[in-house]
């Protein structure tokens, strides 16, 4: 599995859907999506959908006070894991309210 070390629980719950394949998997936080910026920033919008390719648009802010990874490392490992198990899907349905 190569791309994913063991972390935080994110990283663990990546691991553990690529390695059985899952259908779903689902990482929480106290932000309700995907921001353009970080939400609390004045003209952040919330992304409908993410793609990989938007990375470069999309500044992810700082890691929180009572998680070890932030927003940008749950992308990442959703990422990480949609490629493992070569599914086809956008972030926004796992990242939306």
């Amino acid at each position: 599995m190569g791309a994913i070390s063991l972390k935080d629980n994110d990283s663990l719950a990546a691991m553990l859907a690529a390695e059985v394949q899952a259908d779903l998997m689902v990482l929480m936080s106290d932000v309700n999506g995907i921001y353009t910026k970080p939400p609390s920033q004045e003209g952040a919008r919330l992304l409908c959908t993410y793609t990989p390719d938007m990375k470069d648009h999309v500044k992810f802010g700082t890691k929180s006070r009572v998680g070890t990874g932030g927003m940008d490392s749950k992308v990442n490992y959703i990422i990480s894991v949609l490629f493992t198990i070569k599914k086809k899907s956008d972030i926004n349905s796992l990242l939306s309210k």
